[in-house]
Formats: structure tokens, C-alpha cells, sequence
């Protein structure tokens, strides 16, 4: 009698573990990967990219107040969050934002 419980308690464990396992890899897969950006890696980047004209005007210190300036600008449109946060897209409504905003 005692192996009946047994039996039936690994399988209660087997299925609790199944079944947590199971949510958390849809839930992973469906769920696109989190957006690592390193400002010094973007501001050596744009800097390096840049045209040679512009690169004689431009330091690394304007380059690096034109990328926060635009990370700002997204993040107050509500496309950026911060740090360890998803942006506040609460709505199902898609943001839209002029291509001269």
C-alpha cells in the first residue's frame, strides 16, 4: 500500500515540475530577448562611422550627447525603457512617431 503512495506522489511531483517547465519555456519563446546597449561601444561605433568631415567637427563627448539625446527621445515617446524595465506600452495601440519628430 505504501508503494501506491509513493508512486503517486512522484508522479504529483513530475507533473507540478512538467507543467512549470513547460509555462516558462512558452513563456521564454514568445518573449523577445532583452536589448543590451552599451554607450561606449555605440559612441566608438557612430563615431568610427561617421564621414571623415563630420569626424573633424564631432568629438567623442558630442557623439556621446547625440546618442543619450536620442535615447531620451525614445524613451519619452514611450519606445525605450529604462534599464532593467520594459517600456510602459500598456496599450495595445501601436506608437507612432513622425520621421521628423
Amino acid at each position: 500500500m505504501i508503494w501506491l503512495f509513493v508512486v503517486l506522489g512522484a508522479a504529483a511531483v513530475f507533473a507540478i515540475g512538467a507543467v512549470t517547465v513547460g509555462r516558462e519555456a512558452f513563456r521564454l519563446g514568445h518573449q523577445p530577448p532583452p536589448t543590451i546597449f552599451d554607450v561606449d561601444e555605440a559612441v566608438a561605433h557612430v563615431a568610427d562611422d561617421i564621414p571623415e568631415e563630420a569626424q573633424a567637427r564631432l568629438s567623442y563627448d558630442e557623439v556621446r550627447t547625440l546618442i543619450l539625446a536620442e535615447l531620451d527621445h525614445l524613451r519619452d515617446k514611450g519606445l525605450l525603457g529604462m534599464q532593467g524595465e520594459d517600456p510602459e506600452l500598456t496599450d495595445e495601440r501601436p506608437v507612432v512617431v513622425a520621421d521628423d519628430d
